[in-house]
């Protein structure tokens, strides 16, 4: 499996953490954030559907790292302080997840998705109101 240098990263720059990954079906997570805005809600959903939503929630959050770090995420202008609260809302659902036998996947990663909608879209000199 060739893997890239930024996919190398989202996967924690962990050779096992990949090499896993290989044998589970993975979305390409610039891909599916580009296309997120043009997508209805259910159909991204549904796409997440065949991942493990623990470590899709790891990948986008070092995704959002390595944005911060000059790999930009296309259509993301949303300032650092934006996306390292988003960060946190995050890592939050993906803790619940992780840790809660009572977590409702489907509902956080709606949340996620339409927060990160919100981010994206909000005109990126708008830098109140970070919910």
């Amino acid at each position: 499996m060739h893997v890239s240098a930024q996919q190398f990263a989202e996967f924690g720059y962990a050779p096992l953490a990949v090499q896993a990954a290989s044998a589970q079906p993975q979305l390409d997570l610039d891909d599916w954030l580009s296309r997120l805005s043009s997508v209805p809600l259910a159909t991204a959903i549904e796409q997440l559907a065949e991942v493990d939503p623990v470590g899709w929630m790891a990948r986008w959050y070092r995704r959002i790292l390595l944005h911060m770090q000059g790999e930009v995420i296309s259509g993301c202008e949303a300032p650092h302080k934006q996306l390292l609260a988003f960060s946190d809302q995050l890592l939050s659902a993906r803790r619940q997840i992780e840790f809660s036998n009572a977590a409702n996947v489907r509902l956080l990663q709606e949340l996620l998705i339409v927060r990160w909608l919100q981010l994206i879209t909000q005109n990126p000199t708008q830098t109140s109101k970070v919910s």
